[in-house]
């Protein structure tokens, strides 16, 4: 659902539904729009009451092309589907195109679109709960565990050692402007170069406490969050920046140069070089457990919560959209964001696995914006668009226009009930009343006559 700043809600059932007012009729059956309340898109439930319209919403669902109003689909990756652990709390994309993800007590799966392969501790990881992944510039992958740090070269796992007495859990690692790698653990702070390991346990005298966020934004700006509020390392000088009690969980930057720290309890803690400042339930978030940030593409930053799933915050507009359950997410309890290279969303969940976000829109056709009519009897895709029939002939979308083809085109303003593209390139058309027609469609764009009509007398 959606809710403006001003607090209109909107429920997200059914991808297809009430957002314009008209009627688009499929086969003879209406789809009643109402208008859209202030700027957001409500989407009710749609019966149908003849199998008749199945083929045309079967192809809106498979034609990303056709995008406006926006839906969620989400698919789940779970144990069933081959992940060693249905808790995710760690997710990587390599340049490869893999995608990696690191689970809680099933260390770590590596998944190539169609299945995974599994590393554990029989392989040589170090710990099986994995709370973090990085990739560094020669290609090699950094794993943030339980039981300290390793890197994985494609080949085999080399281990580093923190500390030798004391806790090496890591739950968070970034990389500097100069190469260095930056981990918060349970022990403090540590910095890696080189083979070379720095530890930080206090800030100006007092103890940074157990660290699970960390951080390094463009300017080069170290920041690592944890129980005692938030440190930054600014010229080399580490120091207190945000001091209060809490569950620092994660750091994003925006587009703006702004920065900001989900804080579990507490919601989203912005700082815009001057004041911090608190965004919670009372300003829209769905829930205060924030437990991971991404900022995606169009700068809008996705929120996921322990208890309420993801919220997007529209910072420009003003505006947030909350996912759930109900929309299709596989768990509400989202510890983890990734937007891949192929513009998918990836999300790593408590007890549901990995949920992928597919997009996906619709974009509603009449006769107010280029069809000749509110009847569609038969979709077709073609090589280079979209073919339609209604009670008035023939319509062609290229993506951009219409092309349509009734009486005066050399066709007939006749209802057109069916429609099939066979391997020549000829485009067989059901009428009532007219018989059989068919259209070479190769011709058509030669700019020759290409329609043709079949009778009883043909046979």
């Amino acid at each position: 659902m959606e809710k403006s700043a001003g607090g209109g809600v909107q429920n997200f059932k059914v991808c297809l539904g009430k957002f314009v007012k008209t009627s688009l009729i499929l086969i003879g059956i209406p789809f009643n729009f109402a208008p859209p309340f202030r700027k957001f898109q409500t989407f009710g439930k749609v019966s149908f009451t003849s199998m008749k319209a199945l083929p045309f919403l079967l192809f809106l669902l498979a034609n990303a092309s056709l995008l406006l109003a926006q839906s969620w689909r989400f698919e789940q990756y779970s144990v069933a589907e081959g992940l060693p652990q249905s808790q995710v709390f760690a997710l990587l994309q390599d340049r490869r195109g893999y995608l990696w993800l690191g689970t809680q007590g099933g260390g770590l799966a590596r998944f190539d679109g169609k299945s995974f392969r599994r590393f554990s501790q029989k392989d040589d990881l170090q710990g099986s709960y994995v709370n973090a992944l990085l990739e560094d510039e020669a290609g090699n992958i950094w794993i943030a565990t339980n039981k300290g740090v390793s890197r994985f070269d494609g080949r085999r796992f080399e281990h580093f050692e923190l500390l030798k007495n004391g806790s090496n859990a890591v739950f968070a690692f970034t990389f500097d402007i100069t190469g260095t790698l930056w981990l918060a653990g349970d022990a403090g702070i540590f910095s890696l170069k080189n083979d070379s390991i720095i530890h930080v346990t206090h800030v100006a005298g007092q103890a940074v406490g157990k660290l699970t966020a960390i951080f390094c934004d463009r300017s080069g700006n170290v920041w690592a969050g944890g129980g005692e509020g938030i440190f930054k390392l600014e010229n080399g000088i580490w120091r207190h920046a945000w001091k209060r009690r809490a569950e620092v969980l994660s750091f994003v930057e925006t587009a703006d140069g702004q920065l900001l720290a989900g804080i579990f309890h507490l919601g989203v803690l912005r700082f815009d070089g001057k004041t911090w400042t608190i965004l919670n339930k009372n300003q829209g978030l769905p829930s205060n457990k924030v437990q991971c940030l991404w900022q995606a593409p169009d700068s809008k930053i996705w929120v996921g919560t322990q208890d309420a799933g993801i919220c997007i915050w529209d910072r420009a507009a003003g505006s947030f959209t909350y996912l759930t359950e109900q929309q299709g997410l596989c768990n509400a309890n989202i510890h983890a964001i990734l937007g891949d290279r192929w513009s998918n969303v990836w999300l790593g969940t408590s007890g549901g696995g990995a949920c992928r976000y597919r997009p996906g829109r619709f974009e509603h056709f009449d006769a107010g914006n280029g069809l000749r009519s509110q009847f569609a009897y038969a979709v077709c895709k073609g090589d280079s668009g979209i073919w339609f029939t209604s009670d008035r002939g023939l319509s062609f979308y290229n993506y951009q226009t219409f092309r349509h083809f009734g009486a005066e085109e050399g066709f007939a303003d006749v209802k057109c009930r069916a429609l099939h593209l066979d391997r020549r390139g000829r485009l067989w058309i059901g009428t009532e009343g007219r018989g059989l027609a068919v259209l070479d469609t190769k011709t058509l764009a030669a700019g020759g006559s290409a329609f043709r009509f079949f009778s009883k007398r043909d046979g």
